[in-house]
């Protein structure tokens, strides 16, 4: 029985995991490219006052360098998220193993 119990707080701590990474938040700790992007995007930020009262945003042309970064957080990005989703499928299989013994 303790053995059920732990893997139920097993599947369960999984479960918080699969909904923590719904967060679109979750993944930045995971990405070694943040920071960087963050810095490009402080340092190539346009702000523009438009004469109706109005604010453009926008970005200076990224040099290559930056261009690279970019497309290293994005491809990291992706990484991540392919792996949570892999994560997730791999919890419901779980899941769906031993559904019906969960309410023995």
């Amino acid at each position: 029985m303790e053995e059920w119990r732990e893997y139920l707080e097993y599947l369960a701590n999984r479960l918080q995991r699969c909904a923590d990474s719904q967060d679109i938040l979750f993944g930045q700790d995971r990405n070694e490219y943040r920071e960087e992007l963050d810095k490009i995007m402080r340092e190539t930020k346009k702000i523009i006052h438009n004469a109706d009262g109005s604010v453009t945003v926008s970005h200076t042309p990224f040099s290559e360098e930056q261009e690279e970064i970019r497309k290293k957080y994005w491809e990291r990005e992706k990484e991540i998220r392919d792996a949570d989703q892999a994560y997730i499928e791999e919890t419901y299989a779980m899941i769906s193993k031993h559904l019906l013994r969960f309410w023995d």
